[in-house]
């Protein structure tokens, strides 16, 4: 059988689909009022903690452990006397470091600590961000915990100068190697303290300094690490860098930085700051010679502050998180680039209003975690497993018909764990079905393009329908708006019947390339009418029907039933008149 010919056109469709869900508030089977730290060692085992209480008494440390990926966070056992996870970090499967403070008035467990002086509040951005004043609370002291069943009990484990009144900070190299920021009574002199054992004994690498603040630390390697802060004396925003794991330290003042809040590493070279200028504004700056020079590389309008910046090295993915407060209500944001910052996906967290987002951990290039809470309510985690929803933009997606082929293509600017497209059409009669997969292209954020060719040979209908499902690595998906392609023929035709010779029934295709009468009637070899098939006005395009030659006419005639032979139909429309013949064999 011979199919239609159609005339050439085009179809676009301009937009774009996002994967969804987004973000998810975790199930967490304690009591908490904020999490300040998180951490995953792989994609299901992780620890994230802080603490509970009321602020006007005493408040106590609490932490949670997973083994499932955050879908249940178990709370842990531990010691009576902590009064706070600030820091945690997964060394291995079994073996977690936390750092923080234990209350006075409840003596710590397993060790006798040094006789600490009195401590004004944990001043970092966990404060700040709040906007809170503790410091009439001074009977606690600083505190290094350990866990050797993957963060499901905790304990104390060696003992610091009894200078150091709380740890606002940890970073660990490896089991053996790591540093803490340690506060002192005054609250605004900080000093890095590093251990070489695991943290049963600690020295001073960095002494207290009354000008310093030390917001955040982290290493690259066993030698190479940076710190940052700001200077009270000079108003400055501070970058210390060293060479030989701590031992010295090299002090800059990055331009136009006031304060600098958190940093990560791209590469040994390559660093981010994050903070506020001189101007009060929050931007992001960008070192690629190690922190020697800087350029301003993302920034923010007013009422933006930035609390922390998390990087995949690999992917290029940059993750940004921080409050906005235009009217001193904070709502926290979230900000993603998935191709090293030359564009950004911005959401503002409304439902999380009068909360701050603390703690991050970026395990995969899609699986991430935030973590935070208030004061006067329940600490959360928020989880993404498709980076927050960061889209696989689809901008654009065309359908060409060509005779009796349809090609269709469609292009993607970003993909982001994308395993590829199941092609589905849909006929006027029919549902929705598979007709074919392309392959994505994984995580990419350069532009993709893609085609599939649709072959409709046998199909008549003159409406079709096609659309895309986006499918992830995991196994969720999303499908794109439905395209139309209307088939117009190329001209009035009447096609040859099948099959030919027939018995007892044959199928008759004919096209019309605009609205008109139509009769379609078949003849004997004498050329007296047996049936009259189709006798109404139709719209353009292409269509089919059946012919029995046993049966009743199709104008309600009466009953027939033809013997072998030859006959002839015939096809009339406007001007446009065509006969062909068929046999009939019984």
């Amino acid at each position: 059988m011979k199919n239609i010919l159609f005339q050439s056109f085009i179809v676009i469709i301009l937009f774009s689909f996002k994967i969804s869900p987004q973000w998810v508030q975790q199930n967490l089977q304690g009591d908490i009022n904020i999490l300040i730290g998180i951490d995953f060692i792989n994609q299901n085992k992780g620890v994230t903690g802080g603490w509970f209480g009321d602020l006007s008494q005493q408040i106590y440390g609490s932490a949670f452990s997973t083994s499932d990926g955050g879908n249940n966070w178990m709370p842990a056992i531990t010691p009576d006397s902590i009064r706070v996870f600030v820091g945690l970090q997964m060394i291995n499967d079994v073996i977690v470091y936390g750092a923080g403070a234990y209350n006075l008035s409840t003596q710590p467990d397993s060790h006798e600590l040094p006789n600490f002086q009195n401590l004004k509040p944990y001043q970092q951005n966990f404060i700040t961000g709040i906007g809170m004043d503790i410091s009439g609370q001074e009977n606690y002291r600083g505190y290094f915990v350990e866990s050797t069943d993957g963060g499901l009990s905790w304990h104390p484990k060696g003992t610091l100068d009894d200078s150091v009144s709380y740890l606002v900070g940890m970073t660990f190299i490896d089991q053996s190697t790591g540093f803490v920021i340690g506060s002192s009574q005054n609250v605004s002199p900080h000093c890095i303290l590093k251990t070489t054992n695991g943290g049963y004994n600690w020295y001073y690498v960095y002494p207290f300094s009354e000008n310093t603040w030390i917001e955040q630390i982290k290493f690259f390697d066993n030698l190479n690490g940076v710190f940052v802060g700001e200077e009270s004396s000079s108003g400055n925003g501070v970058f210390l860098k060293t060479t030989d794991g701590g031992e010295n330290w090299i002090k800059s003042y990055p331009n136009n930085m006031s304060s600098i809040f958190s940093l990560a590493y791209i590469d040994l070279n390559n660093i981010l700051i994050g903070g506020l200028t001189s101007y009060a504004e929050s931007a992001i700056f960008k070192s690629t010679d190690g922190g020697i020079n800087w350029e301003q590389f993302h920034d923010y309008t007013d009422f933006h502050f930035i609390d922390g910046i998390e990087v995949n090295s690999n992917s290029g993915i940059i993750l940004v998180f921080g409050g906005y407060t235009p009217s001193g209500t904070n709502i926290p944001f979230i900000d993603v680039s998935l191709d090293n910052g030359i564009t950004w996906n911005f959401s503002l967290f409304n439902q999380y209003q009068q909360n701050i987002f603390i703690g991050s951990k970026m395990v995969n290039e899609t699986n991430w975690y935030i973590c935070g809470g208030w004061v006067t309510t329940d600490g959360f985690v928020l989880f993404t497993d498709n980076a927050g929803g960061v889209p696989v933009e689809l901008i654009s997606f065309t359908a060409e018909a060509i005779d009796d082929k349809i090609n269709l293509s469609w292009t993607t600017t970003t993909e982001l764990n994308n395993l590829g497209f199941e092609v589905e059409r849909k006929c006027e009669n029919e549902d929705w079905r598979a007709i074919g997969f392309i392959e994505g292209k994984g995580t990419t954020t350069e532009t993709q393009n893609y085609n599939f060719v649709d072959d409709l040979f046998g199909v008549a209908d003159s409406k079709i329908f096609y659309r895309l499902k986006q499918i992830d690595f995991n196994g969720t998906f999303e499908y794109s708006e439905e395209i139309e392609v209307i088939r117009i023929a190329a001209s009035f035709s009447l096609e040859q019947n099948y099959p030919n010779p027939f018995n007892p029934t044959t199928s008759i295709q004919y096209a019309i390339s605009s609205r008109q009468f139509v009769t379609l009637k078949v003849y004997d070899i004498l050329g007296n009418e047996v049936v009259t098939l189709v006798n109404e006005e139709k719209q353009p395009g292409s269509y089919e029907v059946e012919f029995s030659a046993k049966g009743g006419s199709a104008s309600g005639g009466n009953a027939y039933s033809l013997p072998s032979g030859i006959y002839f139909y015939q096809l009339q429309s406007g001007n446009f008149v065509e006969t062909k013949k068929m046999v009939l064999i019984k």
